[in-house]
């Protein structure tokens, strides 16, 4: 929880216009929001972010619920704009910028946990998932582990049931594991036990 208790008092501050509550609103959430974004969008999710504050800045008086609520919230209509981007981009034939190869992310004898908790950003890592995922695993395993939504609101964001997400992400983590890992020889060699 980025607001935890204060949740509440920010948000209906935020409601009645203020404004450094709407901005701490935007800097709890932001970041989910853009390391969402860049599974769905890469090339265009600060944009794509654009429009899911303003619609948020719009729709927020009507919006009632807790912390993990609104991030489910907000979520759910970064999907929609997403969608609603792709689906523009391939009308306007707009060419997208390219994903480097999963080798250019990966430095050479690294571990999964050093990857993932030094060497990379955490836009990088959901690009980084995005690549080895299939599509449906890599959204639940973002939106269970970094929106840290719960089964049921990721199932909702989804539009899936809740045990197909439990599925998803349980095959995506262990699809990442499996990827990730280096043989077990080459561990071995970096430790001197070969």
């Amino acid at each position: 929880m980025l607001l935890g208790r204060d949740f509440g008092r920010v948000l209906e501050a935020a409601q009645e216009g203020d404004e450094r509550a709407f901005a701490r609103l935007w800097r709890g959430c932001n970041p989910v929001l853009l390391r969402y974004l860049v599974l769905r969008v890469p090339d265009a999710a600060a944009d794509v972010a654009s429009e899911v504050w303003v619609h948020v800045v719009r729709d927020l008086q009507l919006f009632h619920g807790d912390e993990l609520h609104f991030r489910a919230w907000l979520i759910t209509v970064a999907r929609d704009r997403a969608k609603q981007w792709v689906r523009r981009s391939q009308r306007e034939n707009v060419v997208g910028l390219e994903l480097e190869g999963l080798d250019a992310h990966l430095p050479p004898d690294t571990d999964p946990e050093t990857l993932i908790v030094t060497d990379l950003s955490a836009q990088d890592v959901v690009r980084l998932v995005g690549q080895i995922l299939p599509p449906l695993q890599a959204e639940a395993v973002v939106l269970r582990v970094v929106g840290q939504l719960d089964v049921d609101q990721a199932a909702a964001v989804m539009n899936r049931r809740p045990g197909t997400v439990r599925v998803l992400t349980h095959r995506g983590l262990r699809g990442l594991a499996r990827k990730l890992e280096r043989p077990a020889n080459a561990r071995a060699a970096m430790w001197g036990d070969a």
